[in-house]
């Protein structure tokens, strides 16, 4: 860092940007003074700069500007920076950086990091009131304080307060019905032995404390074991999350995430398993204490059969056979077990589309705000008429190591009011094509035939629109749709002719509506169109730029820069900030990806642990079917109807639950960003499907089991 006035900081695309090739060591002489236009205008940093045939161009006004020198100054050279993140790039000079005494007649910016970030907003306050300045005037690092948990919509708190609750129980109630089943299991595998230990005087209480003490030492064991596998896995995932920050913007030099465990939140986990082992193993306890011992020895309390209590229809049997028959008998016959085994399921279907729900919104609402980066090398043409801009790209194509490239020719029309939707009131809309080569690909990958729509377009127009309250601080977001007009339609829009001198109206038909866009081009919340090079070719446009994916981009950027009327002024290596949007975009997808699938494993594991349990409970009647005749392939079709009964009743009622309660959550996410609600039909489907597989996968492992089993012996041990 520069330790007087003397020495000086220069920004590292100074000299891959600049051609320059100063070095640290090195003395700069500089003159400075203010930028201004020949009017007494004074320029600044946000103040591209603009050369006649920039502004013929793009019909913006030109005017002359040039450096009025106030004073001349030699600095040492003493650091080489990455461009400074404040420094824009439209930017027309580098910013430099050296220290000395501030100049209080001339305007300064003054950077502050509070030591409690929650105090941000407070001081704030505080500094615009006692200095009497207006809100434009001060700008918070929204990004870093989000990274640090504060918002200053209060709206935005209320949210992530309220899903952490419905989120917290929904597990909670999940976690007391896992333990409960797995603890009501144990009595009931262990009924006959509770009832041996009744029979020589064992008093109810005593059974009762055993089953209870039995859940203490499963949860002194459990919980300290589960704390520390917690503990090591978050490390982990801290560990693996700072590494790929490290090669981000986001965490400066030298500073890692810091893990740390809170004392606190221990206390908290602990105590919350404990209320929940307790409440999972206090029924079971009381059913264990009022088992009476004879029916416990004979094993006769847990069926119960009264008066048509198994009777089933004619189409039943019709339909499904002597085997679905005897399928819907055996579930009537125990609605205990069948109730635990469909409510297991159900349980976790509701779990997965709740929770399926929460991941959803939660990718569309960090989409919004980081997106990842399809390229990372954007080529601007020196300044030449659009034919020959296209020559330098073609040159540019022919080079090794591109992956994609688009050529984007463009140009801005008018949106006729009629296909604005009436709460935007959008008035242009941009239309984009990006060379046959790319459009090729981005077709593929959108599932569309080139030949079918060579001539429409693809309509991407998502936008966000921020609604205040009355107070000015809170803010809504809601995600909606820019054009009222669907796939199918024909959209107009219209360009202006030079030669005619007025707007001229075009047509087109709208092949498909999408979020995706092609290489190059970003979601800018103007309705956009994506056509062929043939369409555009029938419009005034012109060439832009040439974005490309290249596998080694600064390799790529040299090649280009030794072309002809080439300099790397007009290159732009977004190499390292692609890096950092697309690892930031991974590291969301980690978290939650990884809550879905611990979601899921707790909901496989509850099914597996239930069927399991329940089907190893019926050995013995197993045993008797097949000992009166039974067939294998009788046996598993009969197996396979109890699977399609369980899976159907447990997708009737869980389905519509989930659904509510993924509504739910949409509805708290909704308060802060409004995305609107889907019925979640992929996951649905994905909830069916596995519904199935695991249940007939947990069947036939149960299954396999009992062909090992001697008929004789199995119904001899049960009965002794």
């Amino acid at each position: 860092m520069p330790e007087n006035e003397n020495e000086i900081l220069i920004p590292d695309h100074l000299q891959y940007n600049g051609g320059s090739n100063l070095q640290v060591g090195d003395t700069i002489t500089l003159q400075i003074g203010k930028r201004k236009t020949k009017t007494g205008e004074e320029l600044f940093q946000s103040n591209p700069y603009i050369t006649k045939e920039d502004a013929q161009d793009s019909d913006v006004p030109y005017e002359e500007e040039y450096i009025e020198v106030e004073t001349t100054k030699t600095y040492t050279i003493v650091g080489i920076i990455e461009r400074p993140n404040f420094e824009i790039f439209s930017a027309p000079g580098y910013t430099l950086i050296s220290t000395g005494t501030l100049d209080e007649t001339k305007p300064m910016d003054i950077s502050l990091l509070f030591s409690n970030p929650k105090d941000t907003y407070n001081i704030e306050a505080d500094i615009i009131r006692n200095l009497q300045l207006e809100y434009t005037d001060i700008q918070e690092n929204q990004e870093l304080l989000r990274w640090q948990g504060v918002s200053k919509y209060s709206s935005d708190m209320n949210v992530v307060t309220y899903l952490a609750i419905i989120v917290i129980l929904i597990l909670m109630f999940t976690s007391i019905f896992v333990i409960r089943n797995s603890f009501r299991i144990s009595v009931t595998e262990r009924t006959k032995q509770l009832g041996m230990l009744a029979s020589i005087g064992a008093t109810s209480k005593q059974i009762k404390k055993s089953v209870l003490y039995e859940g203490f030492i499963l949860g002194a064991i459990a919980i300290p074991l589960g704390i520390i596998v917690g503990i090591i896995a978050i490390a982990i995932v801290i560990s693996v999350v700072s590494t790929m920050l490290a090669t981000t913007s986001f965490l400066e030099e030298g500073v890692t995430l810091q893990f740390t465990v809170s004392i606190p939140a221990i206390i908290v986990t602990v105590i919350a398993s404990i209320i929940t082992i307790y409440l999972s193993c206090i029924s079971p306890a009381r059913k264990a204490a009022k088992i009476a011992p004879i029916d416990a020895i004979r094993e006769s309390n847990d069926v119960k059969i009264k008066n048509k209590t198994v009777k089933t229809s004619r189409f039943t049997k019709k339909m499904m056979g002597i085997e679905g028959e005897i399928a819907v008998k055996n579930l009537k016959r125990s609605r205990k077990k069948y109730r635990t085994t469909i409510f297991s399921i159900f349980l976790s279907i509701v779990l997965f589309l709740s929770m399926s729900a929460f991941i959803q919104y939660g990718f569309i609402v960090t989409s919004a705000n980081y997106q990842e980066m399809n390229y990372n090398l954007l080529v601007r043409c020196p300044n030449v008429n659009d034919q020959e801009a296209l020559q330098y790209y073609a040159q540019v194509r022919k080079m090794d190591g591109i992956e994609r490239a688009s050529i984007v020719k463009r140009l801005t029309a008018v949106l006729p009011e009629e296909f604005a939707n009436d709460e935007i009131h959008t008035e242009h809309i941009f239309i984009y094509a990006v060379g046959d080569e790319e459009y090729s690909k981005y077709l593929q990958e959108l599932g569309l035939n080139k030949d079918k729509v060579k001539d429409k377009a693809i309509l991407c127009d998502d936008y966000i629109r921020y609604e205040y309250d009355e107070t000015g601080i809170n803010v809504k977001r809601t995600q909606m749709q820019s054009t009222n007009v669907e796939e199918g339609e024909m959209l107009t829009f219209q360009v202006y002719d030079e030669e005619q001198e007025t707007y001229v109206s075009h047509q087109i038909e709208i092949a498909k509506r999408t979020s995706k866009l092609p290489t190059g081009i970003q979601n800018q919340f103007t309705p956009t169109l994506i056509v062929s090079d043939s369409t555009i070719e029938n419009l005034d446009y012109y060439v832009d730029s040439m974005y490309i994916e290249a596998k080694d981009a600064s390799a790529l950027e040299e090649k280009i820069a030794t072309l002809e009327g080439s300099n790397k002024s007009n290159i732009m290596n977004l190499q390292k900030e692609q890096e950092e949007k697309n690892t930031l975009v991974i590291i969301i997808s980690i978290f939650l990806y990884g809550f879905i699938i611990v979601i899921s494993l707790i909901g496989i594991t509850n099914v597996f642990n239930t069927i399991t349990t329940n089907m190893a409970l019926r050995e013995k009647e197993f045993a008797i079917l097949k000992s009166i005749g039974m067939t294998t392939k009788e046996f598993k079709r009969m197996i396979r109807y109890e699977s399609i009964l369980y899976g159907l009743k447990a997708l009737l009622f869980g389905i519509p639950v989930g659904i509510v309660l993924s509504y739910i959550i949409y509805s708290v996410i909704a308060q802060a960003f409004d995305t609107g609600y889907q019925i979640p039909w992929i996951q649905i489907g994905i909830c069916i499907i596995f519904v199935f597989a695991i249940i007939f996968i947990t069947m036939r492992y149960s299954m396999n089991k009992t062909k090992k089993q001697n008929i004789i012996e199995t119904i001899r041990k049960e009965n002794i």
